[in-house]
């Protein structure tokens, strides 16, 4: 029973985020977001680096999955926290 459920992250979980990233239309040099962080957003996150995305930014709430989405090489975006718009401040090396 224990080797099924290894199967099934193989035949529903990686397909379901493989073809959400093929039919979004993922190509190389892309920059991608992928809203949500559970099994099928990091499989479709782990899809989009196979098809050649330079970036992949990950958004969630859970910090555990955002943490497994940037152990791959993700850019990731708390929602939790509120958005800032605001320029980050510049120090300046002048005299």
């Amino acid at each position: 029973m224990e080797k099924i459920k290894d199967l099934t992250c193989l035949s529903d979980i990686f397909p379901t985020g493989y073809h959400g990233a093929v039919s979004a239309g993922v190509k190389p040099g892309m920059t991608v977001y992928v809203a949500g962080a559970g099994p099928v957003g990091l499989a479709c996150a782990a899809s989009c680096h196979l098809l050649g995305a330079a970036a992949v930014i990950v958004g969630d709430m859970i910090p555990e999955r955002l943490k497994q989405a940037k152990s791959f090489g993700c850019e990731t975006i708390d929602v939790k926290k509120p958005p800032s718009l605001a320029k980050p401040s510049m120090t300046s090396s002048r005299p």
